[in-house]
């Protein structure tokens, strides 16, 4: 197996040698696991999608709805554990950042807004033409 270059991305020191730098220690425990786990969890939740589009698995179980949840909560827990030890860090200037914090913050009250008035995620077999959504209707698709 090839060993990795001894090199620092957490800009704490010039050389920074393996011991200190808390990216390139995480690096060689978990970062392949992480990503494996974080596969592994988008194909059962893929899986579980096919499944219920061919009504082969019935969405309002509980115990299928805990244990999509639970798939889904380690999805998000792996990924954004992942995401600060990215071996290959990209550089973006700083009004770039705050750019996407914005989109991210927008589509954030979207969803929250959504969520509040469909009161639910799934399921929703209805069109719904009032309040956020009759707001946003009038965009080209």
């Amino acid at each position: 197996m090839r060993q990795m270059a001894l090199r620092c991305y957490c800009k704490r020191y010039a050389a920074c040698p393996p011991t200190k730098c808390w990216r390139f220690a995480s690096m060689n425990i978990g970062y392949t696991h992480l990503a494996t786990i974080f596969v592994a969890c988008l194909a059962i939740r893929g899986g579980y999608a096919v499944l219920k589009e061919s009504h082969r698995i019935n969405p309002e179980s509980k115990p299928i709805f805990l244990l999509i949840l639970t798939v889904m909560l380690i999805l998000w827990l792996a990924w954004f554990t992942l995401c600060p030890q990215d071996p290959y860090p990209l550089e973006v200037p700083e009004f770039i950042r705050w750019i996407g914090l914005g989109v991210f913050g927008l589509g954030l009250i979207l969803a929250v807004g959504a969520l509040i008035q469909l009161r639910g995620v799934e399921n929703i077999n209805h069109l719904v033409t009032t309040g956020l959504f009759k707001k946003i209707r009038w965009l080209p698709m």
